[in-house]
């Protein structure tokens, strides 16, 4: 593939963006016409924009490929950060995160590296049970050396709840009711928007059309 320019600030919500193309493009290998084939990296340059000064920030590497993960066939995504130059020199972030998933894209594996500064952290999600019904992961975090914690999470919902992590709440959407949960959640809020403007633009359509 070649190679995709990113205008991006560096921090967390980069890391963020791109750790969503992990669970997007997973999405996408199962679909008959793989767009996206193991063996392809996508490669991002981040930019930092100052006024009308653009400097190169970092880079990022996104990748698919074919694995042995715990002596089974597996998929694993890669995806990795890193600053240079200037802002390397002010504030270094070298980040990388690897998901590994059954060939039928069941998740297996999540393993992720931050050092951002001087803080280090290494966070794991194992998957003990994957269903739509009840997920039950390993939830692992390790900062600057010492365990902040290690517990067995479960949630009768979705699957990845157990990797959302809410960061207002410090808690896991798996630790949450569907209650607390519509009401946090962006696409619940988008389509209580709709449902509030539909009445006027229904109105307003009609009215063009008749």
């Amino acid at each position: 593939m070649k190679n995709i320019i990113s205008n991006l600030k560096v921090g967390s919500k980069v890391f963020g963006l791109f750790a969503g193309l992990v669970i997007y493009s997973s999405s996408l290998l199962a679909q008959q016409d793989l767009p996206f084939q193991t063996g392809e990296q996508l490669n991002f340059t981040i930019r930092y924009k100052y006024g009308i000064v653009m400097v190169k920030a970092g880079t990022a590497q996104y990748a698919i490929k074919d694995y042995i993960f715990r002596e089974k066939p597996a998929i694993r995504t890669s995806l990795t950060f890193r600053t240079t130059g200037v802002v390397d020199a002010a504030y270094s972030v070298k980040d990388t995160l690897y998901s590994y998933f059954t060939p039928e894209l069941i998740p297996v594996f999540h393993r992720k590296y931050l050092n951002e500064g001087k803080t280090h952290y290494k966070d794991e999600i194992d998957y003990k049970i994957f269903s739509a019904n009840f997920t039950s992961v390993q939830s692992k975090r390790i900062r600057n050396g010492n365990v902040r914690f290690d517990t067995l999470l479960t949630t009768n919902g979705f699957g990845y709840d157990p990797v959302f992590y809410d960061s207002a709440l410090g808690t896991t959407a798996a630790c949450l009711s569907k209650e607390e949960k519509n009401s946090r959640s962006h696409r619940a809020k988008a389509v209580q928007a709709l449902l509030r403007e539909w009445p006027a633009f229904w109105r307003a359509w009609m009215e063009r059309i008749g």
